[in-house]
C-alpha cells in the first residue's frame, strides 16, 4: 500500500510568497481544478494580506486573477480575492476601473462588496481621473437595494455640476418617496448645491454614511499605522463633500476651508511584486 500523501502546507509571509500563490490561484482557476485548493490559498493570502496589505500592482494582479474567476464561473473565487484588497500604500484607478468593468458579470454578492470596498478605500485612489466616467454605471444600479446606500456614498463623492441631469433628479426623488433614506436624501442636497431649483421639503437632518465594515476598515486602519503611511493627499475636487460623507474616515490636518493641494503620491509599477513610490506637488484642482 501507498503511504497517505502528506498534507501540503502553504504559507505566506511575504510579497514574493503572496504573488506566488496567486499565480498558483490563476492556474487553478484556469484549470478548473478542486476550489477547494483555491480557498485554501486565497485563506492564506488573506491572513498576510490584512496584517501587511498589498501594494499597488499586487492590487492590479488580484483584479486581473478576479477575470479568471468570473471567466470560468467561480464568483466565491472572486469574493474572496475582493476582500483580501487591504491596501498598503495607494489603489491604483485602473485597478478599480477594471473591477467596475466587471460589474455586470459579478453576483451580487461580489456587487455589493466591490462599491463597499470602494466607499472605504476612496481615499487612497490614484489618481482619480477616469473615475467620473463610470458615474451612469453607478446610477443605474440606484435601484438595487443592497447596493443603493453605498452606491449612494460614492455618488456623493465624485458628483459634480455636469452630472446634475433632469432624469436623475426624478429618478433620486422617486426613490426617495418609495423609501425614505436618508442617503438618498444626502445625495440629493448635494445635487441641490448644483441646483438650487431642486426642491427638499422634508426637515431631516442629513446624517452621514455608515462605514461599509468596521472589521474590515479596521484592520486597514491598523496597516497604515504599521507601515507609518500618512494621509498625503485629500481627493482634489471632493472635498467639501467629506464630512458628511465618510464621518468615520482619518481626520486630515489641511488648513485651507476651500480648494488647496497638498503632497500626492506618484507611483511606478516594476515586476510582480515591487513599487517604486515617490511624492510630489500638484497644483490645486478647483471642483466644476
Amino acid at each position: 500500500l501507498m503511504p497517505p500523501k502528506a498534507k501540503e502546507i502553504i504559507h505566506c509571509t511575504s510579497d514574493e510568497q503572496f504573488v506566488q500563490l496567486l499565480k498558483r490561484v490563476r492556474k487553478l482557476v484556469d484549470s478548473d481544478k478542486t476550489k477547494t485548493s483555491v480557498r485554501t490559498i486565497t485563506k492564506k493570502m488573506s491572513e498576510y494580506a490584512v496584517m501587511y496589505g498589498i501594494t499597488p500592482n499586487m492590487i492590479e494582479a488580484c483584479a486581473s486573477t478576479v477575470d479568471k474567476c468570473i471567466t470560468k464561473d467561480y464568483p466565491v473565487g472572486a469574493l474572496q480575492l475582493l476582500k483580501l484588497l487591504y491596501p498598503r500604500s495607494i489603489v491604483p484607478e485602473s485597478a478599480v476601473i477594471r473591477l467596475i468593468s466587471y460589474f455586470p458579470r459579478f453576483t451580487t454578492s461580489c456587487r455589493e462588496w466591490l462599491v463597499r470596498w470602494i466607499v472605504m478605500i476612496f481615499d487612497e485612489i490614484y489618481p482619480k481621473e477616469e473615475l467620473q466616467c463610470y458615474y451612469n454605471i453607478f446610477f443605474r444600479n440606484l435601484s438595487s437595494d443592497p447596493l443603493r446606500e453605498w452606491i449612494c456614498c460614492i455618488l456623493y463623492r465624485i458628483t459634480r455640476k455636469v452630472d446634475v441631469q433632469p432624469h436623475r433628479i426624478s429618478k433620486l426623488y422617486k426613490l426617495y418617496n418609495d423609501y425614505d433614506e436618508s442617503f438618498v436624501l444626502a445625495l440629493m442636497h448635494i445635487y441641490k448645491e448644483y441646483n438650487s431649483n431642486i426642491l427638499i421639503t422634508t426637515k431631516k437632518k442629513v446624517r452621514g454614511f455608515r462605514c461599509p465594515s468596521n472589521k474590515w476598515y479596521g484592520d486597514f486602519h491598523k496597516i497604515h499605522k504599521l507601515e507609518e503611511v500618512e494621509p498625503v493627499y485629500r481627493p482634489y475636487g471632493f472635498h467639501k463633500q467629506n464630512e458628511i460623507s465618510a464621518p468615520w474616515k482619518r481626520k486630515f490636518k489641511e488648513t485651507d476651508d476651500e480648494y488647496y493641494s497638498t503632497k500626492r503620491i506618484k507611483y511606478s509599477l516594476n515586476s510582480f511584486g515591487e513599487t517604486y513610490v515617490s511624492s510630489l506637488k500638484v497644483p490645486s484642482v478647483r471642483s466644476v
